[in-house]
């Protein structure tokens, strides 16, 4: 029995305190005891109560109201027959007993017989249709048969007949918020509230409709309220909490989660959520651990063994993530989102049955998935057939998108679509909307992207002879463990080199691993200035980080050469410089237009740098702030380079590879010829350019700019001081 229910038998008892207005005459010593009972019922001791009204009974059998009494008593215990064997005894003494047929429909409702509730409650409301609690009872009966329109009219009258009902207020705004009456029911949660300023419960109902009202503040202040009546109270804690990440609110949101854990330590539902504001904060180890913990309490959540996945596989841990998508499907064989994510992966490592088995699938559970869609559509290209995947992609271009990164992926890939048709004017038309959806879709773009542009900036300023000189000299053995790094623009070829080089045996590479990055951290914050103070134990400390990081990104052959392949490392040459002396660097060059088009044609996570590639003018201004700065730390580090051109490799594959293998210092191997058959077999490949990766070299890309000049020719001012020191005047 619910603390409302409690209240309403305490009310009972209390309506029924007078023995006299029964139809019998009890002497002074039964009034004396039945009042008694009554002390004991409202004082809460049932025991006690129960004990003294059989007594009475015993006394004066034909006591209708102390039958029922004892049938209130008996009810609040759980002993709910014994409760109807009284209500029904006092119905018969009086048969026009309205309150005593009250709590017989009500022990009927608990017994769950609903039919004999229901015609018990009518007789009573028939007999009195101004008892405002046979309505209530009706009320909830009919709410429990899901009568939902006469449960709303019996609520209303109780109301009438007693304005200051509380109970009636709430459970009415329970029906009209199962009848979709949400505003309705916003009125009656507010009128409960205001006869009942600490009602929790209300409050707390109230505060899920604001949050599926998106009305977030108001929503939040409302679980506040709830948390403050009953502080332990842990679902109204995490509800709260995923209020405030829905604010961006992300550091309270983790913090009212966690509270919400310490109260409840074996809420899953709450691990679950924090992993995703976690997630949400880039924290991907600590998401996975709360992910994981979720599904240690209950292995029943497909939603955190799914999320646990596209963690996993953020973080590099690509067979981990498909076993819990795997998982997530056998508990949820209809979970759409995770057959795609399983047709996402086998496309990736070139298993096109089964990537084309979970498409499809994710496809018959929502025909309408922009995502399922999109992908399907790019395993019809693959297959060379073009005007199918138009065909079905076209008709999504013209919805109205769930989200914006919806938008952005068709316009994407029907961008790609045309261009392989070589429609030029359609293709830039669609990639153009791409980019502008992605570009909605995250208000923090400016920032993000200012801040790669200023970071390059520092750099820029910073790197200079003066700086230089500053250095503390340092002696470095030639000897000393150096990797390689292989660096360029993003789009210049720097996949396509790294599945080459890995193919031979003596090399293994690091692919798109951010190690530098970890190093980094560690570098207090007046990076990149800071480096011209690191003594020799600085550097060795750095060293060794740089490789414990290096391991923990990958199992490393220490009898191979490695070579760390991250093209936006380019930023970072002064690092590489300071730490590693004596590395070399091997330089990804293609024409500036083909990596701007590239560029702007591709769908990227966005993060700091690839929100500059949304149109045209930032990607040419990104470009030209990062060669430029190539040029100058080139010049004044004076680094051992080498430069291969995508154009000359596809022209001449084995006199390019030839040359690259001799600066790297290693012979000449003919596994390098089938580069493609390795990288079929290297499984996930972190890149856009994975697929065309795992086919043999061809030419189509080459110069695809001059089919988009057009739209290239007003930045083409900025790019040709470039063009020319590159070579391609």
């Amino acid at each position: 029995m619910n603390r409302a229910e409690k209240r309403r038998q305490k009310k009972l008892a209390a309506k029924n305190s007078n023995p006299n207005k029964s139809t019998n005459t009890a002497t002074d010593g039964v009034d004396e005891l039945f009042q008694k009972a009554i002390n004991f019922h409202h004082a809460g001791q049932m025991d006690q109560a129960i004990s003294l009204y059989e007594q009475v009974i015993k006394l004066m059998p034909q006591n209708s109201i102390a039958l029922s009494n004892m049938g209130v008593a008996l009810q609040s215990t759980g002993r709910i027959l014994e409760a109807t064997t009284c209500y029904k005894k006092a119905i018969a003494i009086n048969p026009e007993y309205v309150g005593a047929l009250s709590n017989l429909g009500f022990a009927f409702t608990e017994l769950n017989r609903l039919d004999e509730a229901a015609a018990t409650l009518q007789k009573a409301v028939a007999i009195n249709p101004n008892h405002a609690e046979a309505h209530f009872n009706l009320a909830n009966v009919q709410k429990a048969q899901e009568q939902y329109s006469h449960a709303v009219i019996s609520y209303q009258k109780a109301t009438t007949l007693n304005p200051q009902y509380v109970d009636a207020y709430y459970n009415l705004a329970i029906t009209l918020q199962l009848q979709n009456r949400i505003a309705d029911a916003v009125i009656n949660y507010q009128k409960a509230i205001e006869l009942k300023p600490d009602f929790a419960n209300a409050y707390y109902n109230l505060a899920i409709i604001f949050q599926e009202l998106q009305k977030l503040d108001q929503a939040a202040q409302c679980y506040q309220q709830a948390v403050a009546i009953v502080p332990n109270w842990a679902e109204a804690h995490l509800n709260l909490g995923i209020t405030l990440q829905a604010q961006n609110r992300l550091d309270d949101a983790i913090a009212i989660c966690q509270k919400a854990i310490d109260l409840k330590p074996d809420f899953a539902q709450a691990y679950y959520n924090l992993g995703n504001m976690l997630r949400a904060q880039n924290r991907l180890y600590d998401a996975v651990n709360s992910y994981q913990k979720a599904t240690e309490l209950n292995s029943d959540i497909a939603e955190a063994h799914y999320n646990l996945a596209i963690t996993l596989q953020d973080l590099g841990l690509q067979d981990e993530g498909v076993v819990s998508c795997k998982k997530a499907i056998a508990i949820n064989p209809n979970y759409g989102d995770a057959h795609y994510n399983l047709g996402c992966h086998y496309e990736k490592i070139n298993n096109i049955p089964l990537a084309k088995k979970h498409i499809k699938k994710s496809i018959d559970i929502n025909p309408n998935s922009p995502y399922a869609n999109c992908l399907w559509a790019y395993l019809l290209r693959r297959e060379g057939k073009i005007d199918e995947a138009i065909e079905l992609l076209e008709p999504f271009a013209k919805i109205e998108f769930a989200n914006n990164d919806e938008a952005s992926l068709v316009h994407f890939e029907l961008g790609k679509l045309f261009d392989i048709k070589k429609d030029s004017a359609k293709a830039f038309n669609h990639l153009k909307k791409a980019n502008m959806f992605q570009a909605q879709g995250d208000k923090r773009l400016l920032t993000d992207k200012e801040k790669f542009l200023n970071d390059i900036k520092q750099t820029r300023e910073t790197l200079t002879v003066q700086w230089l000189e500053s250095w503390s000299n340092i002696e470095q053995n030639s000897r000393d463990p150096s990797p390689l790094f292989l660096v360029g623009f993003p789009r210049s070829g720097t996949t396509l080199l790294d599945q080459i080089l890995d193919s031979h045996p003596k090399i293994e590479v690091m692919e798109e691993k951010p190690a530098l990055y970890d190093v980094i951290q560690l570098i207090n914050s007046s990076y990149p200035a800071c480096l011209a103070s690191l003594q020799e134990g600085d550097i060795r400390h750095l060293q060794k980080s740089y490789f414990a990081a290096v391991d923990r990104y990958m199992n490393r052959n220490p009898d191979k050469i490695l070579i760390d392949k991250l093209p936006l490392n380019i930023r970072h040459i002064s690092l590489i410089k300071r730490i590693f002396p004596h590395a070399k660097i091997i330089l990804a060059m293609r024409h500036p237009c083909d990596i701007i088009l590239s560029n702007f044609m591709q769908y990227y996570k966005l993060n700091n740098a690839m929100s500059n590639f949304l149109t045209l003018e930032d990607t040419v201004h990104a470009y030209v702030q990062v060669m430029e700065l190539w040029l100058q730390s080139a010049d004044l580090l004076q680094i051992e380079h080498h430069t291969i051109k995508y154009e000359s490799l596809v022209a001449d594959f084995a006199g390019e590879v030839g040359e690259l293998l001799k600066f790297i210092d290693v012979a000449w191997d003919d596994s390098v010829m089938e580069y493609n058959k390795h990288a079929q077999k290297r499984g996930i490949i972190n890149t856009p350019s994975y697929q065309s990766v795992t086919q043999p070299i061809y030419q189509r890309a080459k110069y695809r700019w001059r089919r988009y000049e057009e739209y290239l020719t007003p930045h083409l001012g900025r790019l040709e001081p470039l063009i020319k020191t590159f070579g391609y005047s």
